[in-house]
């Protein structure tokens, strides 16, 4: 589609103007309300792009995960990566880099900030999802450059109420959860608490064969004595993929009178996962640029060129290493403590919401606590590269706490403002002992005490809304925070450089939205915004390793590759939202194009380190970027028993600056990417359900549903050769149900859908040097989960 269109579509559409939305029994499309601007707003009132799916949507889909709520989202992509590590949701093609540097959207919980990954979280108690597309900064804070996710929760209630689900299915895929509420003194005190477990036992298992895992010599000799004076060649066939994740909750609600409330919610989350599943493609698979090929450059590694196929290989991750451990000329190492991933969240937070004549006053305070440990085999091969510098066990640990206050006006008044502060802080703390090689300790570090590496990030903020009707049907609102983020990374290499306090920088901008609302009628309403997003600068951890020398970390800051520069972007944005047909066709579009300055994307370049020059990743700053785009959402209540939604999302990305010196090194090219779009997203998604009701008794119903996820292909990286190949995910559930209970058989992926998730690439250390006397490059894809079939039943009172 071109440019023109997109703003065409979108104009046209003004003479009608979906969510996921439950019908009615009278054949209406019940109306949702949201709270995407810190207020409670009808979902087709607000000028902006949201996607809600409440309760009733998620159950009805089958929502398990946070992938699953972007495959029903249009615009919202999920990039997923080694198992539930590093992943990062992508909205309207604004992606960042896949590794190192700060989100582009984030993700909120009941309106907190969530400083780490949500890919482990159940929806046991999730009571809505709000994806809010476009910049957010300007009430929801740092971190929404592109976008925020919120998850609320249930509210605790003031009557008796609860309700039990559970669900068996293939693949070892289970779960049990109950929550209860009520009073615990009427009208005044009242309680919620929650409990979840859940299993999926993985799909995949190791495929590594005895004698595989090679013992390399020190140096290219047959004479050279062997790295490893033990080590086990065994083959291995664990299960990979499984995770498993449980959490509870509880909340207080005290409500002294109508016109105060008093909230305090804990959380704790934990999960279990095995090593990752990834798939590797072999080198003999590489179909471009090798050397000494037409148009290979002096530095080519081969690539491979289109759609990757997952047919036919198997994982082959090195787990013996981790169970027997391994002894070289540096030491023993023993066995892993742990192989997969742990991990561990404390969530808490109190509120008050007062009411005072009208004007609201609320006040928070929230505290997050993250602490995981993750033990994996990063080149995903038999190989021992580099000593077995590959394997490692990481322990990292993330606090954060916020404060936050908020006045706002009385709603009835033609003029209306929303004033706050805001503070946050949060400290992450790393530290990570590679299996063997230079440096080797001998023993991991939950024995040998070594030293964590740290981070902090401090931001202050004050906000504000102001809202103006200039008549009953037009309205102005003009937001805007102004905040300051302040960063610092600490670690042994930093101290000897001299910098005894860690390296420190600050970032200070203004984030406005202008927002233009005209209501045609009750069912039309048509807006126009322009916002600004910022993006705080950052530090390139790969240049602060604990193997850098100081020469090093000195350059890097001298000349400015230490740290990556402030992104912009502006967003220019309209919008149509509408209910016809007395209520039963929901059709809401909005058309966009955003403006964007310094992208960080990842790259590779050559770091000096204590053991000579080392390719790293890094996270480069691109000069210019676009992104034109277009979403559709649209409900449509045929009769009282068929119920049709459509979602759409168009993401146009495109470079309009960008020259990669690692693209002219491996293409024999300029290393000029313009025109060529960013990795790690789709330009194209699309979801379609479709639901029939009806009566089988006259206290119960049967259902059928059908939905169908669908978005295009996905390029691993921004030279735009290999991809993934585009996914149609189709899943179907069938089932009764009365007012008290449910029961429903379900198949997810019917038609074995085997695209892979991500593209990986990185070095192959375990094939021949090539020619030129450089490794090959290596690409691994992340599978996803096959047909799977199973029974859901849910009970309430």
């Amino acid at each position: 589609m071109s440019k023109r269109a997109i703003v065409s579509v979108a104009a046209l559409c003004a003479a009608l103007a979906g969510s996921s939305i439950v019908i009615a029994q009278e054949a209406v499309i019940e109306e949702i309300i949201v709270t995407a601007r810190k207020r409670a707003e009808s979902l087709q009132e607000i000028p902006l792009s949201v996607t809600a799916l409440s309760i009733d949507s998620i159950r009805q889909r089958n929502i398990q995960t946070i992938y699953d709520i972007a495959a029903n989202t249009p615009n919202y992509h999920e990039r997923k990566q080694l198992g539930r590590r590093l992943d990062a949701p992508i909205i309207r093609g604004q992606a960042g880099p896949s590794v190192f540097g700060e989100r582009n959207a984030s993700y909120f919980v009941d309106g907190v900030y969530v400083s780490g990954s949500v890919t482990s979280s159940t929806f046991a108690v999730v009571e809505r999802v709000e994806v809010i597309r476009g910049p957010q900064s300007a009430l929801f804070g740092r971190a929404t450059f592109s976008g925020a996710v919120n998850m609320i929760t249930r509210q605790a209630s003031d009557e008796h109420e609860g309700s039990f689900s559970g669900r068996v299915g293939s693949h070892e895929d289970y779960q049990a959860a109950a929550w209860f509420s009520g009073p615990i003194i009427e009208d005044r005190l009242y309680y919620l608490v929650s409990a979840n477990w859940e299993n999926y036992g993985g799909e995949w298992n190791n495929g590594l064969l005895e004698g595989e895992a090679q013992n390399p010599r020190l140096f290219p000799s047959p004479f050279a004595p062997h790295i490893f004076s033990s080590a086990p060649t065994r083959g291995d066939d664990s299960p990979l993929g499984g995770e498993s994740s449980w959490d509870g909750t509880l909340r207080l609600t005290f409500r002294p009178n109508d016109n105060h409330e008093f909230s305090f919610k804990y959380s704790y989350q934990g999960s279990e996962d095995d090593h990752f599943a990834d798939l590797l493609f072999p080198q003999s698979g590489l179909n471009c640029f090798r050397p000494g090929e037409p148009g290979a450059g002096p530095m080519a590694r081969g690539y491979y060129c289109g759609t990757m196929d997952p047919a036919g290989l198997v994982p082959k991750i090195n787990i013996p290493d981790f169970e027997d451990g391994v002894t070289t000329f540096f030491g023993t190492a023993e066995p892993s403590p742990i192989i997969g991933k742990r991990r561990n969240i404390i969530r808490s937070y109190l509120q008050y919401v007062g009411n005072f004549n009208g004007w609201e006053v609320m006040g928070r305070y929230a505290r997050n606590r993250d602490q995981n440990t993750d033990g994996r085999d990063l080149d995903r091969s038999p190989a021992r590269p580099v000593f077995g510098l590959f394997t490692a066990l990481e322990d990292n640990h993330v606090r954060d706490w916020s404060l936050e206050a908020r006045l706002t006006s009385p709603s009835d008044r033609a003029l209306r403002f929303l004033v706050g502060a805001y503070w946050l802080d949060i400290e992450g703390k790393g530290r990570d002992r590679r299996f063997t090689g230079p440096g080797f300790t001998g023993h991991f570090f939950h024995d040998d005490g070594g030293d964590f590496d740290g981070r902090e990030v401090q931001n202050s903020a004050v906000f504000g809304q102001l809202e103006y009707d200039f008549a009953d049907n037009l309205t102005l609102a003009v937001e805007g925070r102004y905040s300051k983020d302040e960063k610092s990374v600490y670690n042994s290499g930093l101290i000897e450089a001299g910098f005894a306090q860690g390296l420190e920088e600050d970032t200070t901008a203004f984030t406005p939205r202008f927002t233009l609302t005209y209501r045609a009628n009750d069912d039309v309403t048509v807006y126009g915004l322009v916002a600004k997003g910022d993006k705080p600068l950052d530090f390139n951890q790969a240049f602060f390793d604990d193997d850098t020398p100081v020469s090093t970390i000195d350059a890097a800051i001298a000349d400015g590759r230490a740290i990556i520069r402030e992104e912009e972007a502006w967003t220019y944005e309209v919008g149509v939202k509408s209910t016809l047909m007395e209520d039963r066709l929901l059709f809401n579009v909005s058309g966009f194009y955003i403006d964007w300055t310094n992208q960080s994307t990842n790259g590779l370049t050559i770091i000096q380190t204590v053991n000579g020059p080392e390719p790293n990743n890094v996270v480069l700053s691109v000069p210019g970027a676009e992104v034109w785009g277009l979403e559709v959402e649209s409900s449509w209540a045929v009769n009282e028993n068929l119920l049709l939604t459509l979602g759409y999302g168009l993401a146009d990305h495109e470079f309009t600056d960008y020259l990669d010196l690692e693209a002219a090194a491996q293409f024999g090219n300029d290393g000029d990417l313009k025109g060529n779009t960013t990795g790690g997203t789709p330009k194209h998604s699309m979801n379609l359900a479709a639901t029939y009701r009806d009566e089988l008794t006259a206290d119960m119903d049967w259902f059928f549903r059908t939905i169908a996820n669908y978005h295009s292909s996905v390029y691993s990286a921004a030279f735009n050769l290999a991809e993934t190949g585009a996914p149609l995910i189709v899943n179907a559930n069938l089932g009764i149900e009365t007012d008290r209970w449910n029961l429903t058989l379900y198949v997810d992926n019917a038609l074995d859908d085997d695209t892979p998730f991500n593209i990986g690439r990185f070095t192959d250390f375990y094939g021949p040097l090539l020619p030129n006397r450089q490794y090959a490059f290596q690409f691994g894809m992340i599978p996803r989960r096959g047909r799977a079939f199973g029974i859901r039943v849910y009970y309430s009172y």
